[in-house]
C-alpha cells in the first residue's frame, strides 16, 4: 500500500500483431528512457520552483518558455509513452500513425510543466502540467457563452461548471487546467524513489498554486478517475468537487479516445482560495518526505491511514445527490458512437425553448431519463381528467390539443409541433390533465416521469421558470378558448342568472 494511488499497466489488454507490438514496445522503451539531467540538477532562472535533491528526488516547475531546447519534445515523448502504457492511447492508432510522442500543438507557451525525477541520472519518474487558459478577451468569465473552451470542456461539454457557485463568475484567465499527471511505468529507479516522486510532485503542484501562482490562479479544473487522482486529492485534504453527470466524447480517430472509453473519467474543480486548509496536511507530508528511505514511506503510510475526509468545498457546500451533474453515465458500456448520438439529441433538446439554459452535459443526462414513445395518428397521448404522472416533449410529428365542452364534445384548442411539450401543467400543479392531446400524425415523443422531474428538474430554477411560463401560456390560451366557445353557444333557455355561460333565451349570439 502507498500513500498515492498508482495506475496499473493496461495496454497489453489490446491484441496486437508482431510488428505492431514491436513498434509499441519501442515507443514505450523510448519514453521510459527519456533523461533530462540538466533540468533536474540545475536551477533554471525562468522556473517557478526548483527543489534540489531530497533523498534522491528533485522537482522542477517551469513554463514551456523556460525549458531548454529539446526538453519539450522529450517531455511529450515521455507522457505519450506513459499514456500508451496505461491504456489511455490506442496502440493500433499509434502504430498506424507512426506516433512516438504527443504533437507539439498540444503545448502552449505558458503551460507550467512539473517534473519529478532522479537528478543523478536525469530519469523522469512523474510528470504533470498546469495548462494555460484559452485565449479570451479581457472580462471573459467561465459562464460566458461562446468563448474558447478548456480541454476538459471540449471533452465533457460547454457550460460544464455553470451550476456551481463562485466558479462560473471567475475570469477565464485565472483558471488553470491540471492534466497529464502520470508516473513512469517502466522505471529503472528503485520503487521507493518512484513512490516518493509521485508524492513530491503532488506536493509541488499545491505549493506552486498556493505560492508563486496565488495571485494568478483562482481555480484549477480538469478531469480524473475517482479511484486514482481523486484519492490523491483527498490524501492532501484538498476540498474539491467531482461532477459525474457528463458524457465524455472524443471522435474515435482521436489518439486519446481510449482514455474515455475504457476508464470512468469525471470533471473536477477546486478553488485555490481553499488551499489554506491544506497547509497543515502539506506540512505533515513535507515532514514525512524529509525522512530518508523507507522511514519516509512508513510515515506516508501512517498519514494515509489517518486520512480524514476533506472539508466540503465552497463549490458544493451541501452536496445534492439528486442533481443532474451527479447522475453518472455508465461510461464502460457506452460506446463513442452511442455517446455521439446522445450528444446530438442533447443539442436538439437545448434548442427547445424550455431547455435552452441546460449545459451540454445536463441536457445529455436528461436525455438518459426521457423515454421515447411512438404514438400512431389518431391515438390520444393525454386524456383530460386523468392524473398527470409525467409530461412529454414532441420529437417528431404533430398533435392536437382538445378539451371537452359541457356536452363532452371534443373542441380544438391548438396544435403542438416538435420541440413543444405537454402534460407539464398537471405535473407542476399536481393535478389532472386539463385537456387531451391527440396525435394528428404519427409522432415520437420523449416522456419524463413525474418522479424524474421532481428529482432532477425541480431544483433547476431557470428550467422550472420556463416550464411554468409555458404551462401558463397553454392554460391561458385554453381558458380563453373555453370562454369564447361558451359565449358562442346557442341560448340555453335557463333564464336570467344562469351560470352556464351561454346567452339567455332571446339574446343575440355574438358572431
Amino acid at each position: 500500500m502507498t500513500a498515492v494511488v498508482e495506475h496499473q499497466r493496461a495496454w497489453t489488454a489490446v491484441p496486437v500483431d508482431g510488428s505492431e507490438k514491436s513498434y509499441v514496445q519501442g515507443v514505450l522503451g523510448a519514453g521510459a528512457a527519456v533523461r533530462l539531467p540538466s533540468l533536474l540538477r540545475t536551477p533554471w532562472r525562468k522556473g517557478l520552483l526548483h527543489r534540489r535533491e531530497r533523498h534522491g528526488i528533485a522537482v522542477v516547475a517551469a513554463p514551456t518558455t523556460g525549458l531548454r531546447d529539446g526538453d519539450v519534445e522529450a517531455l511529450l515523448r515521455f507522457r505519450f509513452a506513459q499514456y500508451l502504457d496505461i491504456g489511455f492511447i490506442d496502440p493500433h492508432l499509434a502504430y498506424s500513425e507512426g506516433m512516438s510522442g504527443e504533437p507539439a500543438s498540444v503545448v502552449a507557451a505558458n503551460d507550467l510543466h512539473l517534473v519529478a525525477g532522479v537528478p543523478a541520472t536525469g530519469e523522469i519518474l512523474c510528470y504533470a502540467v498546469l495548462e494555460q487558459p484559452p485565449a479570451a478577451p479581457d472580462g471573459t468569465r467561465l459562464r460566458t457563452a461562446r468563448r474558447p473552451l478548456f480541454p476538459v470542456e471540449m471533452v465533457h461539454g460547454a457550460g460544464l461548471y455553470n451550476r456551481l457557485p463562485i466558479l462560473p463568475d471567475l475570469p477565464v484567465r485565472k483558471v488553470r487546467e491540471l492534466g497529464r499527471f502520470v508516473k513512469n511505468q517502466r522505471p529503472t529507479a528503485p520503487r521507493e524513489l518512484c513512490i516518493r516522486a509521485v508524492v513530491e510532485l503532488a506536493a509541488a503542484v499545491l505549493q506552486v498554486v498556493a505560492g508563486p501562482l496565488r495571485f494568478e490562479v483562482d481555480a484549477v479544473v480538469g478531469d480524473l478517475e475517482e479511484h486514482v487522482a481523486k484519492q490523491n486529492l483527498d490524501f492532501f485534504h484538498v476540498p474539491s468537487v467531482v461532477l459525474h453527470g457528463s458524457v465524455p466524447y472524443l471522435p474515435s480517430a482521436s489518439y486519446l479516445a481510449p482514455r474515455y472509453v475504457r476508464h470512468a473519467v469525471h470533471p473536477f474543480a477546486c478553488l485555490t482560495g481553499e488551499l489554506a486548509c491544506v497547509l497543515p496536511r502539506l506540512a505533515a507530508v513535507e515532514a514525512a518526505l524529509n525522512l530518508p528511505g523507507k522511514l519516509a514511506l512508513l510515515a506516508l503510510l501512517r498519514l494515509q491511514r489517518r486520512t480524514a475526509a476533506p472539508a466540503p468545498s465552497m463549490l458544493r457546500p451541501d452536496p445534492a445527490p439528486t442533481a443532474l451533474d451527479q447522475l453518472a453515465l455508465d461510461q464502460a458500456d457506452t460506446t463513442m458512437p452511442q455517446r455521439a448520438s446522445l450528444l446530438r439529441q442533447a443539442e436538439w433538446l437545448r434548442r427547445c425553448e424550455v431547455f435552452a439554459p441546460l449545459s451540454v452535459a445536463e441536457a445529455a443526462m436528461l436525455c438518459t431519463l426521457m423515454e421515447p414513445v411512438h404514438v400512431p395518428a389518431g391515438q390520444p397521448l393525454l386524456r383530460q381528467g386523468e392524473p398527470g404522472d409525467g409530461w412529454y416533449l414532441i420529437e417528431s410529428g404533430q398533435a392536437r390539443i382538445e378539451y371537452a365542452d359541457r356536452k363532452d364534445t371534443p373542441m380544438p384548442a391548438g396544435m403542438l409541433e416538435p420541440g413543444q411539450c405537454c402534460g407539464h401543467l398537471a405535473v407542476l400543479t399536481d393535478s389532472d390533465h386539463h385537456a387531451s392531446v391527440v396525435a394528428a400524425t404519427d409522432m415520437t415523443v420523449l416522456r419524463l416521469s413525474r418522479q424524474a422531474h421532481d428529482t432532477y428538474l425541480a431544483g433547476l430554477p431557470d428550467v422550472g421558470d420556463r416550464l411554468t411560463r409555458h404551462a401558463l401560456r397553454q392554460w391561458t390560451e385554453l381558458n380563453r378558448l373555453r370562454q369564447q366557445a361558451a359565449a358562442l353557444t346557442t341560448a340555453c333557455g335557463c333564464g336570467n342568472g344562469c351560470g352556464c355561460g351561454a346567452p339567455a333565451a332571446g339574446e343575440e349570439t355574438p358572431s
